[in-house]
């Protein structure tokens, strides 16, 4: 039996500046997590001047040639981080509000999986653009000044799923979160399962002011990046366009 592997393009990103030139200011790697999901389904990665590129392997010989299809939705992520120097002091909307990240993925406002092209929510990086990144044990600082809520959740941004939860008014809970009378804010820790890191909706049901996007993966607390980029994808790769695969863009505003 003859063996032999090829290459096909599956999915790609490009960085650019506002007036379309390719920029090499970020780097990015697979998270861990992300590695083994390659390995399980045969896909290379290979950080390409501009961005990135994955490349799902066939044997041609084969009957299938795909011998490690996708099936249901994954998601592959990358850490960001800056090749040189402060990517904040070239372009404009890199740093949000008390410290947040970015997040580049390639989802609608439904979390639908957008077929190519930009994968930002406007024409350049920018505000739409922020979240909260941390590790899994996710720390939270919660405002009590409009009432003690029962519960911080975290929920699929999407759907509303609980992920987690963490009970406040709880003397019981462990670790117990009872907050002393007077308090204005507590500290607490929202464990989010291995099988839901990643993006996620953190909020505390009425009372309480506390509606956050955040991202919690230990790989990319651990990395300190300045950002994330998720690619999903449901189905084999094989249906990604031949010979192209589906390239992303996300392009940055020069001060």
């Amino acid at each position: 039996m003859s063996f032999s592997i090829a290459a096909q393009r599956f999915m790609s990103v490009s960085f650019q500046d506002d007036a379309g030139a390719a920029i090499s200011d970020f780097t990015l790697q697979p998270t861990r997590r992300t590695v083994g999901l390659m390995n399980d389904h045969g896909i290379l990665f290979r950080q390409v001047t501009g961005g990135m590129a994955l490349y799902y392997t066939t044997n041609p010989f084969a009957t299938p040639p795909l011998t490690s299809p996708i099936g249901d939705r994954v998601r592959f992520s990358f850490s960001l981080t800056a090749a040189a120097g402060d990517p904040g002091l070239r372009y404009d909307g890199m740093s949000g509000a008390g410290g947040s990240h970015l997040l580049l993925d390639n989802l609608d406002g439904a979390g639908t999986i957008q077929p190519a092209g930009p994968i930002t929510t406007a024409a350049q990086v920018g505000s739409g653009e922020h979240i909260y990144a941390g590790p899994r044990a996710y720390p939270v600082q919660l405002d009590l000044t409009g009432g003690i809520p029962a519960v911080i959740e975290a929920q699929d941004r999407f759907t509303g799923t609980v992920a987690a939860s963490t009970p406040v008014n709880d003397p019981l809970a462990e670790p117990p979160v009872a907050p002393p009378p007077g308090s204005s804010a507590i500290f607490a820790t929202v464990d989010i399962p291995e099988s839901r890191a990643g993006a996620l909706q953190l909020v505390t049901p009425a009372p309480g002011t506390l509606n956050r996007l955040i991202y919690a993966d230990d790989d990319v607390a651990a990395d300190r990046a300045i950002g994330i980029v998720d690619l999903y994808w449901t189905g084999p790769q094989s249906t990604a366009p031949a010979n192209t695969g589906t390239a992303y863009t996300a392009a940055f505003q020069r001060r």
